[in-house]
C-alpha cells in the first residue's frame, strides 16, 4: 500500500500505519486510501546541440577533395576521356573528332576496281591514275587504314571482236595494301579495241574475275565498276546475265557501285538494278573531271557500313 504521507509503496495490504513514517493508512471513513497508478512524468526535452562547427568542417573537407580532383585533371594525371588499351586497338585520349577514326581502325576493307579498257575509255583511265592517290587517302580517312585494293580490267572476247589483244577480263592486281604495287598496276592499264558492238564483258569481270581474288572473310567487300557501256546480257560465251551478277554479289556480300562516264540511260538501265540489289548505287557523270567527286561519294556511302 502507498503511504499518503511519504509515498512509500511497500506497505503490506491491510496495514493501518506506514512502516516508514508511521502515518495512518486509513481514511477518515476508516477504509484504506484509494490506490492510483503512478502518473508518468515525461523527461524534459534536452536542448539541441549546436552543430554549426561540424557542418563547417565537413564543408571544408568537401572543398578540399574537389580541389585535389580538379588539379589531377588539370595536370593530366587523370583524364575523363581516356580509354583502356586493348590488343590491336587505340589507346589514350580520344576526343570527339578522333572517335570515328579510332573505331575505323578495327575495320577492314577489300576494294576492287573493275575498269573498262576499251578504246573509248582513254580519258577515264588517265583520270583514274591521276587521282588514285586521292582515292587511297579518302579511303583511309572515311573508312579504314586496314584496306586492300585489287584491279581487274575488261573488254570483250577476242573471238567476238576479232582483235587478238582483247579479252573478257584480266586480273591486274590481287588485293594488296602495297601502294607501289597499286600505282604500278593502275599505271600499266592500256586500251584495247572492244569490238563494234557497244556492250562489254562486265559480268565476266565481276563473276569470274571476282572469284580469283583473295577476299578476306572479316572485311567489307566493295566493287567499283568504271565504264561508258552496258554489259552484254546475256554475255557472249558465258551466258551470264544480270541475275547471275546479282546472285554472285549477294553470295559474297559485295557492295557494288558503278561510275558511268557516258551518263547514258542504257548503261543506267543495265547496272542500276544490280547496284541497288547489293546495297550500292549507280552514278552517271557528264565529264571525266566529275569522276573524283563520284568516287568520294561512293566512299562516303561505304563508310556507313564500317560503323
Amino acid at each position: 500500500m502507498n503511504c499518503p504521507n511519504c509515498g512509500y509503496n511497500a506497505n503490506p495490504e491491510g496495514s493501518a500505519i506506514c512502516n516508514v513514517c508511521g502515518a495512518s493508512l486509513l481514511s477518515a471513513s476508516g477504509g484504506a486510501y484509494p490506490q492510483y497508478a503512478p502518473v508518468y512524468q515525461p523527461v524534459a526535452a534536452q536542448p539541441v546541440q549546436n552543430n554549426k562547427r561540424g557542418v563547417l568542417i565537413a564543408l571544408i573537407a568537401i572543398i578540399a577533395v574537389a580541389f585535389v580532383v580538379f588539379m589531377l585533371f588539370a595536370t593530366g594525371v587523370l583524364d575523363i576521356n581516356s580509354s583502356k588499351e586493348t590488343s590491336g586497338g587505340p589507346s589514350g585520349k580520344i576526343d570527339a573528332g578522333e572517335l570515328g577514326a579510332a573505331i575505323a581502325e578495327y575495320k577492314k576493307v577489300d576494294l576492287v576496281f573493275l575498269v573498262d579498257t576499251t578504246g573509248s575509255m582513254g580519258d577515264d583511265v588517265d583520270k583514274l591514275n591521276a587521282d588514285l592517290a586521292m582515292y587511297i587517302a579518302a579511303l583511309k580517312e572515311k573508312c579504314t587504314h586496314d584496306y586492300r585494293i585489287a584491279l581487274i580490267d575488261y573488254r570483250d572476247f577476242a573471238g567476238n571482236t576479232y582483235y587478238s589483244d582483247d579479252y573478257a577480263y584480266k586480273v591486274r592486281l590481287d588485293f594488296t595494301n602495297d601502294t607501289t604495287k597499286i600505282y604500278n598496276a593502275f599505271g600499266k592499264l592500256d586500251l584495247g579495241y572492244g569490238g563494234v558492238d557497244w556492250e562489254e564483258t562486265a559480268f565476266s569481270a565481276m563473276i569470274d574475275g571476282g572469284k580469283k581474288l583473295s577476299w578476306r572473310s572479316d572485311a567489307a567487300h566493295i566493287m567499283v565498276l568504271i565504264s561508258d557501256a552496258p554489259a552484254q546480257d546475256p554475255e557472249y560465251k558465258t551466258g551470264y546475265t544480270a541475275s547471275d551478277a546479282k546472285s554472285y554479289l549477294k553470295r559474297n556480300n559485295i557492295l557494288f557501285f558503278v561510275i558511268d562516264s557516258a551518263n547514258d540511260s542504257e548503261v543506267k538501265a543495265c547496272f542500276s538494278p544490280i547496284c541497288s540489289s547489293s546495297g550500292g548505287f549507280y552514278q552517271g557523270i557528264s565529264r571525266t573531271a566529275e569522276m573524283t567527286d563520284a568516287m568520294v561519294e561512293i566512299l562516303d556511302s561505304a563508310s556507313e557500313y564500317m560503323e
